[in-house]
């Protein structure tokens, strides 16, 4: 995965902020779920096809400083693009 890709959630995905600032996830046609701590919920807002890879980690680094590392978020990115959340 590059950083110029532009990760797009996938139209059929139910989403619920949880009060503790996670994010409930559900896919609805693959009947499957998973819950994003507060980052992943952060990342998952950014991944709406107008953001680069590289511009979602610039963002997050000047909102969260040091508690963004760039190779949770490509991994994270990642594993939303094979699980399904996201489009390919």
């Amino acid at each position: 995965m590059t950083a110029i890709f532009k990760p797009l959630r996938h139209k059929n995905i139910s989403s619920v902020l949880l009060p503790d600032g996670f994010l409930a996830l559900y896919d609805l046609e693959g009947n499957k779920g998973v819950t994003l701590s507060t980052l992943g919920a952060i990342v998952w807002e950014y991944c709406d096809g107008s953001h680069q890879i590289s511009e979602i980690i610039q963002e997050l680094k000047n909102l969260l400083a040091d508690e963004c590392q760039e190779e949770t978020v490509i991994e994270l990115i990642e594993q939303l693009s094979n699980d399904g959340f996201l489009e390919t």
